[in-house]
């Protein structure tokens, strides 16, 4: 059909949408067990290959065989940045059209063999790993098949990985949570199918922000008050808007966001390059402040860094831009009355409930230099009399010195004791 110039092939989109159905059903009449063979190996090597665009290629290992006592696994792939550890398995099955189309035998298989099992698995080698870590005498092989020292791993992140969509079942498992598929001792994973895994990856640009990117969807899996309806590129245009740092709606109540649709701005970038069309890429709106100190971060590197990097992300887009404003009014307050005893220099944010990052900022001079640590105890002391905050982020910066965003960064606990991530 000739649309102006150019011509429109229906056929052409049909024998697309059905190609891999038809392919795979023939196939498995010819060699079932090779074609499984294929896919598996596929969607590893696949997989692999996404990480490292991204990740240090020296510190992605795949196929990894330990024990724990007689039993041995394997774990599809591992990769390390700083302090973080990311675990991912991947699966291959076949999602029947029996199951898309929602019949509810077939929804419950599927949900185990893409989501259970995967998150079993991975789930099991993180506490082989968390072991390790808190009793470093235990002599393991394990150790020497990692490239790193495990004393250095304080974060853990798990991804599952499957090679078919099954529609948006993965993004939404709190729909299914009173079906009892799961069993009591399951605390699920990030779910993606390969296409949404590599878009996440190619679309943030930076392992930190994918870090983030994950460890937010993992919170918001585990959450039980929050059920959220969209698909994997809903989540990824929400992200763009709110970092997934936007807390609860209901304090007290149960919330229901319905995400649909926010993926227009990712649809438009994706669908415009497939035209040959260049468009400019739709980016979180990370705020100058907050962008100067993550680059100052990377610069230096220093361990645990990326721990910081990513609570700088635990604030949304709007809340930097009122941290920025109120900063810049508190630099004019505090200006030549550095000597008052009702000197105003710290800023405290306190996060709304559902989120658990508070941050504390202070403000110093030349002339408090010798006061600096004194501001600083004070600052992280209060940001924890918010009950929900378990965590803050507390900065210093020197306002006669320009030259760099910040003279002190940490991460403390709700104990009051330092994470000993500073620079």
């Amino acid at each position: 059909m000739k649309v102006g110039e150019e011509y429109f092939c229906i056929i052409a989109q049909l024998f697309f949408g059905s190609s891999f159905f038809i392919i795979d059903s023939m196939l498995s009449e010819i060699d079932k067990d090779s074609l499984h063979e294929r896919r598996s190996k596929y969607l590893e090597q696949k997989i692999e290959a996404i990480v490292k665009r991204r990740f240090p290629e020296t510190l992605t290992v795949p196929k990894t065989k330990w024990k724990d006592g007689d039993k041995e696994y394997e774990t599809d792939l591992i990769t390390f940045i700083d302090s973080y550890a990311i675990i991912i398995e991947a699966k291959s099955a076949k999602v029947s059209k029996e199951g898309l189309r929602g019949a509810p035998e077939r929804v419950k298989r599927h949900i185990k063999d893409l989501i259970v099992e995967p998150s079993i698995q991975s789930k099991r080698f993180e506490d082989r790993l968390r072991l390790l870590i808190a009793n470093p005498g235990i002599e393991d092989p394990l150790k020497q098949k990692l490239p790193v020292d495990l004393s250095t791993i304080r974060k853990i992140i798990r991804i599952s990985v499957s090679l078919e969509d099954f529609a948006t079942v993965q993004s939404n498992l709190n729909r299914f949570k009173h079906t009892k598929w799961f069993p009591q001792s399951f605390v699920p994973c990030p779910t993606l199918n390969l296409a949404d895994f590599e878009t996440v990856f190619d679309f943030l640009e930076h392992p930190v922000q994918i870090l983030h990117y994950f460890e937010r969807r993992a919170e918001l899996e585990r959450d039980v008050k929050t059920e959220i309806i969209g698909d994997e590129l809903d989540y990824l245009g929400f992200y763009l808007s709110t970092l997934l740092s936007q807390g609860y709606v209901y304090e007290n109540g149960r919330d229901l966001l319905v995400i649909t649709s926010m993926s227009s701005p990712i649809d438009h970038y994706y669908h415009s390059r497939d035209l040959g069309k260049e468009v400019p890429k739709p980016r979180p709106k990370i705020k100058k402040l907050f962008k100067e100190i993550f680059l100052k971060l990377e610069e230096r590197s220093i361990p645990g860094w990326t721990e910081i990097g990513v609570a700088l992300n635990m604030f949304t887009p709007d809340d930097q831009e009122k941290i920025e404003n109120f900063l810049s009014k508190l630099k004019m307050q505090a200006k030549n009355k550095w000597s008052s005893p009702d000197l105003k220099n710290i800023l405290l944010y306190a996060p709304p409930v559902g989120n658990e990052y508070g941050l504390a900022y202070v403000l110093f001079s030349d002339s408090t230099l010798h006061r600096k640590y004194e501001f600083i105890e004070n600052a992280a002391s209060q940001v924890f009399q918010t009950k929900h905050v378990k965590k803050s982020l507390v900065i210093a910066k020197n306002v006669d010195d320009e030259e760099i965003p910040y003279h002190y960064i940490a991460m403390y606990q709700r104990s009051e004791t330092e994470d000993a991530v500073t620079s």
